[in-house]
């Protein structure tokens, strides 16, 4: 008499092929999609490749041009991060040199500098509402991260007019490009960062 298989076994058999017919019921239209989408058989994924235009530029390309900056780059703490990591994509600038070059921003340096937690504990950070000035670039170097202290008042402040009158912009004596801008500031504000110094004429403005 022929042996009777167990119904568990005849599930499990039914189960597993309609299993297996479900699974290739989705894959070959994957396999049919990546092959259409990617050009798996053809050269379509190279072309479209070949079509874009790269936003980002040698990271060897800015030192040929801009040596100094390169120098300095090297010998300070900021040696290792790329050009393109501050100022942005540079491929259109590399090709054509008459491109600017965006300056970075505050922002951008507290990518970094931001004081939290996590920042390991030789990276230099600040708490900007406790820092000196909110901007960065105003003190410091970009390519080296060292603050340049603000020029000494060398002369008497005693019965001048105003600061900005000398200092302002389009003046005889304007201030750099990159100093914020205290238009609309009392000397008391210049005072905070420009101490004065010792001179002849100097005893009545230190006191």
């Amino acid at each position: 008499m022929p042996r009777r298989r167990s119904p568990r076994i005849i599930a499990l058999f039914i189960l597993a092929s309609l299993t297996t017919a479900a699974f290739i019921w989705v894959a070959v239209p994957v396999a049919r999609g990546v092959i259409h989408d990617f050009g798996v058989r053809d050269n379509r994924a190279e072309v479209a490749w070949r079509s874009v235009v790269p936003e980002f530029g040698d990271a060897r390309g800015c030192a040929r041009c801009h040596t100094a900056e390169r120098d300095r780059l090297h010998s300070a703490q900021h040696d290792g991060i790329g050009c393109q990591s501050c100022h942005g994509a540079l491929a259109a600038h590399e090709e054509h040199p008459n491109i600017g070059v965006r300056t970075p921003t505050s922002g951008v340096c507290l990518t970094c500098h931001f004081e939290v937690e996590a920042q390991p504990i030789t990276l230099r950070t600040i708490i900007p509402a406790k820092h000196y000035i909110s901007t960065c670039l105003a003190c410091h170097d970009p390519h080296t991260s060292v603050a340049k202290r603000p020029p000494v008042v060398s002369h008497p402040l005693t019965d001048l007019p105003a600061c900005i009158t000398c200092h302002g912009p389009g003046t005889f004596r304007q201030r750099s490009i990159r100093h914020p801008d205290v238009t609309k500031q009392a000397d008391e504000s210049c005072l905070q960062c420009h101490k004065a110094g010792s001179g002849p004429g100097m005893e009545a403005t230190n006191g």
